[in-house]
C-alpha cells in the first residue's frame, strides 16, 4: 500500500482540521510550524533512535535516508509495521500495545533482549493514548542511554476551539485530532510538566529522572478565532495575554534521561515559567496602568462602567426574572453546570460586535471554570466523550439530584426521631475514638466537621485531632476554641508535619475508645452516624469491623449528592476498587494486630489499612444508611481523580502486599478507569476446560459460537462438548459430521429425553474429562481472545465457586452485568438494556466484583464444585436453575464472581423461545414458585451484594422509593 501525496490520497483525510498521514517526502525540516520539523532537527546524524507509534513510519525512513539513522519502531497495528517492514528502513519493529506489554511475551521478550541502546526516543502524539504513560515510558526508557533524550509532541487541549466547543456542548468527536476516541488523557503545556514531576517520583525509584525542556509550539488559527482578531483585535491580544496557550495546537518537548541523584534538574524552573497567570488581575492592572491607552480600543470603556454602575439594578433584575421560572429551570440554574455554562456565555458576549460587548472577559477564567475544566478533562478520559456527554444532560437536568433529595426526606431521621435517639440507651455503649488529621485545613471545612461530631445523637465518644504543624493561624484558634468547650475533644500539636498516616498514627495515640473511627478533616458525619454504629455493635457482637454507606457534599456543603449505596463485604470487589472507603469503624484490638496506618502508602493509607483489617477479622457489618458526607472540592479525589495520582501507585502496592500476605499468586494492574484495578492471578498448570453446548437445531447460531471459540481463544487446552436433543433440520446433523470429521476435542452427546436445561447438563458432565466446566449457550459469541483465561484464574480460586463473564446484545447493549437476586420478585441482570461502554454504577460495569449469582448463559465453576452442589436441580426444567446452583454455591462458603473481562455476545431467546404458551407459562410459575419456597431466606433479606436503598423495580441502580432497613 503506497500512501503517496497527502493531497491525492483521500484514505486517511478527515476534513475538520486536514489533518493527514504523510509520505517521508513530505517532511520539511525547515517548517516553521510544523512538530515534525522540531522532532527531525533535534535528531543528531547517525544516531540510534526508536520511534514509538511509528505508524506508517515516514519520520523513521526520513531520519534513516538524511541523517543515516538507525531507527527501531515500537507501534501496536500490525497491518502498518507490515508495511513499515517492507519498506526496509527500520533496523527492527516490534508489534506492542505499551500498557500491556506483557501480554505479547514474543515481542516483550525480543525488545527486553535488545542490545541497543538509544540516543533518542521519539513519541510523537503517542502519550495521550497510553492508559499508563508513567509505566510504559519507563519500559521504553529502559533502552535509553543516559543523557539520552525522548522528544515528545502533544496536542494542547488549552486550544481555544476545544475549550468552546466543549463549554457549549459541541463535540466534535473525529477519527483524528484532540477529542478522537482513543485520547485517554489531555495536557497543557503546564500539567505536562507536572505530570513528568509527579512521574519523576517513580521513575527515582528506577535510578533515573527526566529533566524537562519546553522547545517548541505550533500554533492554529480556526475561521472563529480569525473573526474575533478581524472584529476586535484588542480583546484578542487581552486573551492572549492572560492564556498564550489558547492559539497553541502542540506543544513540543525534550525529556532528558539523567541520573536520580543528579542535581541537574530544570523541571521546577519550566513549572514556573509556565505558571498560571491569573487574567483577571493581569488585566485589572492593565486597565488601572494604561487607561488612555485602553480608552483607544474598540472596547466601550463607558459601556463597562455603566454595566458596572449598574449591578445592583440588574441583580435585581435578575432575581425578578428568576422569580417567574418554573421549577424545572430552578433546579437547573442550582447545578454546576449551569454556572459553568453562564461564564462561558460572559466571555462569548464579550467578544461579539459592540451592541453585545457588556460583560468582563476576566470572568471566563474564573477559579471555578478552572476548576470544572479540569473535571470534565478528567471524566472524558475516563468515560469517554459520549459518558460526559450523558453527565452533562443529567447534570443540567438535575433529576438524579431531585430523586436523591426526595430519597433524603423520606428515608432519613426526622429532627424529633434525632432527640429521641439521644434518650435511647444500648446494653453495650463502647466508646468510639474518632481519628482526624489536620493540616491547613480551611476554616468552613473544620468547623462544619467538628459541628458533626457535637451533633451526634449518641453521646460516648472521644474526637482524637492530631494537627500536623498548619501554617494557617485559623486551625489552632478553632481547635482550642472546640477543646475548651467540649472535653471529649482532644488535640494533639506536632512539631512538623507527619502526612496523613504519621499524623493519624499521632491521633489514635491519644485515642482510649473501644472502637476506632476514620474521619477525614473536610469530611462530615451525618448526626446519626455514631448511633447507628453502635446499633450494629449491638446486634452482632462479634462485629470488628463496621462500614457504611456514603455520600459527597459540596464544597459549600449545601448540596448532597452521589450516594453511594454499597454492597456487603465483598473480597473481589474490594480488591478492585476501595469501595468500602467512608465511614470504617474498626475495633482497636484489630488494629493493635494489624498495626496502625504506614508510610509509603500516601493517597492510600485507607486502602492499605482497610486491606489489611479485612485479613485479620472475624465478622464485617455493613450498614446500608448514608453516615459519611465525603466532601468534594478541587484538591480532594472525591472531586477531582487526578488530584492525587501518587495515589493510584500507592493503592497497587498496597493490593500486590495484600497478596502476598494471604498466599495468593498474581500481579496487580490499572483497571478500567483510573482508581480501579485488576489482578491477573496465576492460572496454575494446563488444567482442561469442558465447555457443555446444549443444543436442538440452529445450526446458524451454533456455528456462530463454535466458529468463535476455535478462531479466537488464546487457551487451548479445552473440550467441546456438545449436547444434541430432539434436533430435525438436516443442516444441523450435516455440521454434527463436519466438526467430527475435521475437530478431535468436539464430542457429540445424544440427550433422549424431554429437554430439560438442567438434565441436559447434569448429563454432559458424566463424560467431560476437564476439571474445569464451562457451560455456555448456543446462542453465544465469544469477543475476546483472552475469555477463557480470564475465567480460569478465577474459577481455579479454592474460595470461588462461579464465575460468569459479561455479555451483551446484538446492539451492544448490556444483557449481562451479574445477577441480583430480588429484582423483580425473584431475580433480574444487573444494568440491563444500559450502553456497553457504560461504567455502570459507580463503575461497577467495569470491574471485577462478587455478585450472588450469574448466569448460565456462560458459567464457569471446577468439577469439585459441581459435585460437592449437587449440580443443577431437575426440579427448573427451564428457569433460574443458574441462580438456583449460584445460591448452592454460595450456601457452601464459596464466592461467585463476575468478570468484565470475558465479553460475548448473547442471541438471548432464539434458541428457547418465549414462555408464549399455557403449558409453558405453568412451568414457569411452578420453577418460580419453588425458587420462592427454597430461597425465601435471601428473597426476604435482601441480596447481600446489593443494597436496600437501591429499587427491586428495576435493573438500573436506581433509588428505592423507601429503604429496606
Amino acid at each position: 500500500m503506497e500512501l503517496g501525496n497527502a493531497k491525492e490520497n483521500r484514505l486517511f483525510v478527515y476534513e475538520g482540521d486536514k489533518k493527514y498521514f504523510i509520505s517521508a517526502n513530505d517532511i520539511n525540516p525547515e517548517a516553521e510550524n510544523s512538530s515534525q520539523s522540531y522532532i527531525v532537527k533535534a535528531i543528531t546524524d547517525s544516531s540510534t533512535v526508536l520511534d514509538v507509534g511509528c505508524s506508517y513510519g515516514y519520520v523513521g525512513e526520513w531520519l534513516n535516508k538524511n541523517k543515516d539513522c538507525q531507527v527501531y519502531g515500537i507501534d501496536i497495528n500490525r497491518q502498518a509495521l507490515d508495511y513499515v517492514r517492507e519498506r526496509g528502513y527500520y533496523k527492527d519493529l516490534y508489534c506492542l500495545d505499551l500498557d500491556y506489554p506483557q501480554n505479547t511475551k514474543e515481542e516483550f521478550d525480543r525488545f527486553e533482549n535488545l542490545k541497543e541502546i538509544f540516543d533518542f526516543i521519539i513519541c510523537a502524539d503517542v502519550i495521550e493514548h497510553l492508559k499508563n504513560p508513567t509505566i510504559a515510558l519507563e519500559f521504553v526508557s529502559s533502552k535509553l542511554k543516559f543523557g539520552g533524550q525522548i522528544l515528545v509532541s502533544i496536542p494542547n487541549v488549552a486550544h481555544m476551539d476545544i475549550i468552546l466547543n466543549l463549554l457549549e456542548g459541541k463535540f466534535n468527536y473525529s477519527e483524528f485530532g484532540i477529542l478522537d476516541n482513543t485520547h485517554l488523557r489531555f495536557f497543557t503545556k503546564r500539567s505536562f510538566a507536572e505530570w513528568v514531576k509527579n512521574a519523576n517520583e517513580y521513575y527515582k525509584s528506577q535510578g533515573f529522572k527526566f529533566d524537562l525542556k519546553h522547545t517548541g509550539s505550533t500554533t492554529y488559527l480556526s475561521e472563529y478565532q480569525k473573526n474575533i482578531i478581524n472584529q476586535n483585535p484588542e480583546i484578542y491580544s487581552e486573551i492572549l495575554k492572560s492564556n498564550p496557550e489558547l492559539e497553541m495546537l502542540q506543544h513540543i518537548f525534550v525529556l532528558t534521561k539523567i541520573n536520580a541523584s543528579s542535581n541537574s534538574y530544570n523541571l521546577n524552573e519550566l513549572l514556573d515559567d509556565v505558571q498560571y497567570k491569573n487574567p483577571i488581575s493581569e488585566i485589572s492592572n492593565q486597565l488601572k496602568e494604561q487607561k488612555d491607552e485602553i480608552e483607544k480600543l474598540n472596547i466601550e470603556i463607558n459601556t463597562l462602567k455603566s454595566d458596572l454602575a449598574d449591578k445592583e439594578s440588574s441583580l435585581q433584575t435578575a432575581e425578578i426574572e428568576k422569580t417567574n421560572l418554573n421549577s424545572q429551570l430552578s433546579e437547573i440554574r442550582r447545578s454546576r453546570g449551569y454556572r459553568a455554562l453562564l461564564k462561558y456565555y460572559k466571555f462569548r458576549d464579550a467578544l461579539l460586535p459592540a451592541n453585545t460587548r457588556r460583560r468582563k472577559i476576566v470572568k471566563f477564567l474564573a477559579k471555578d471554570f478552572i476548576y470544572l475544566m479540569k473535571k470534565s478533562v478528567n471524566y472524558i478520559k475516563v468515560y469517554g466523550l459520549k459518558g460526559f456527554f450523558r453527565k452533562i444532560v443529567n447534570k443540567l437536568s438535575n433529576k438524579e439530584q431531585t430523586l436523591y433529595q426526595n430519597w433524603i426526606e423520606r428515608n432519613e431521621p426526622t429532627k424529633e426521631e434525632l432527640i429521641a435517639q439521644k434518650s435511647i440507651k444500648f446494653d453495650y455503649e463502647p466508646k468510639i475514638s474518632i481519628i482526624v488529621p489536620t493540616w491547613n485545613t480551611p476554616k468552613r471545612f473544620l468547623i462544619e466537621m467538628l459541628n458533626s461530631v457535637l451533633d451526634q445523637t449518641y453521646s460516648n465518644w472521644e474526637l482524637c485531632i492530631a494537627d500536623g504543624a498548619s501554617k494557617e493561624k485559623h486551625v489552632k484558634e478553632i481547635l482550642d476554641q472546640y477543646a475548651k468547650k467540649d472535653s471529649r475533644i482532644k488535640v494533639k500539636y506536632l512539631s512538623e508535619n507527619k502526612g496523613i498516616a504519621g499524623n493519624s498514627n499521632e491521633a489514635i495515640s491519644l485515642a482510649t475508645g473501644d472502637y476506632i473511627a476514620l474521619l477525614d478533616h473536610d469530611g462530615t458525619l451525618a448526626p446519626f452516624a455514631l448511633f447507628e454504629v453502635v446499633k450494629a455493635i449491638n446486634e452482632n457482637k462479634d462485629a470488628d469491623f463496621i462500614y457504611s454507606d456514603e455520600d459527597k457534599i459540596s464544597e459549600d456543603g449545601k448540596e448532597r449528592f452521589d450516594a453511594h449505596f454499597k454492597p456487603d463485604f465483598a473480597p473481589d470487589t474490594l480488591r478492585s476498587y476501595n469501595y468500602i472507603c467512608h465511614l470504617s469503624v474498626i475495633k482497636k484490638e484489630i488494629l493493635d494486630l494489624v498495626g496502625y496506618f504506614r508510610d509509603g502508602f500516601d493517597g492510600s493509607q485507607d486502602y492499605d489499612l482497610i486491606l489489611r483489617c479485612t485479613e485479620k477479622t472475624k465478622k464485617i457489618i455493613h450498614i446500608p444508611k448514608i453516615l459519611y458526607h465525603w466532601r468534594v472540592s478541587q484538591n480532594s479525589v472525591a472531586g477531582n481523580s487526578n488530584a492525587k495520582l501518587y495515589a493510584y501507585e500507592s493503592a497497587k502496592k498496597a493490593l500486590k502486599e495484600h497478596l502476598e500476605r494471604v498466599n495468593i499468586k498474581g500481579n496487580v494492574i490499572d483497571g478500567k478507569f483510573l482508581g480501579s484495578y485488576k489482578i491477573n492471578y496465576k492460572i496454575l498448570g494446563n488444567p482442561k476446560i469442558s465447555i457443555i453446548i446444549p443444543n436442538k437445531d440452529h445450526k446458524e447460531e451454533l456455528e456462530r459460537c463454535i466458529s468463535s471459540i476455535f478462531s479466537k481463544s488464546t487457551y487451548k487446552n479445552y473440550e467441546i462438548i456438545i449436547v444434541e436433543n430432539h434436533s430435525k433440520e438436516k443442516e444441523i446433523f450435516e455440521y454434527y459430521e463436519y466438526l467430527r470429521d475435521n475437530y478431535n476435542n468436539v464430542v457429540l452427546l445424544e440427550y433422549k429425553d424431554e429437554f430439560n436445561y438442567s438434565a441436559v447438563n447434569n448429563f454432559a458432565v458424566k463424560y467431560t474429562r476437564g476439571d474445569i466446566l464451562l457451560f455456555l449457550n448456543n446462542d453465544t459469541e465469544i469477543i475476546n481472545e483472552n475469555w477463557l483465561e480470564e475465567m480460569l484464574q478465577y474459577a481455579q480460586r479454592k474460595d470461588v465457586g462461579a464465575v460468569g463473564a459479561k455479555l451483551y446484545y446484538p446492539d451492544n447493549t448490556i444483557q449481562h452485568g451479574g445477577v441480583i437476586v430480588g429484582v423483580g420478585g425473584i431475580a433480574g441482570h444487573a444494568h440491563r438494556f444500559f450502553p456497553k461502554d457504560s461504567p455502570g454504577y459507580f463503575g461497577r460495569l467495569s470491574i471485577v466484583q462478587n455478585f450472588s449469582a450469574v448466569t448460565g448463559a456462560c458459567l464457569m465453576m471446577r468439577k469439585d464444585v459441581f459435585v460437592e452442589v449437587g449440580g443443577f436441580d431437575d426440579e427448573y426444567p427451564l428457569a433460574v436453575s443458574d441462580v438456583d446452583i449460584c445460591l448452592k454455591v454460595r450456601k457452601k462458603g464459596y464466592l461467585v464472581v463476575w468478570t468484565p473481562y470475558a465479553e460475548l455476545y448473547h442471541y438471548e431467546s432464539k434458541t428457547r423461545g418465549y414462555e408464549d404458551t399455557p403449558e409453558k407459562q405453568e412451568r414457569f410459575k411452578r420453577e418460580i414458585n419453588l425458587f420462592k419456597s427454597k430461597w425465601g431466606d435471601i428473597l426476604e433479606k435482601g441480596d447481600p451484594y446489593y443494597n436496600p436503598n437501591l429499587t427491586l423495580d428495576r435493573e438500573d441502580f436506581s433509588y428505592a422509593e423507601v429503604s429496606r432497613v
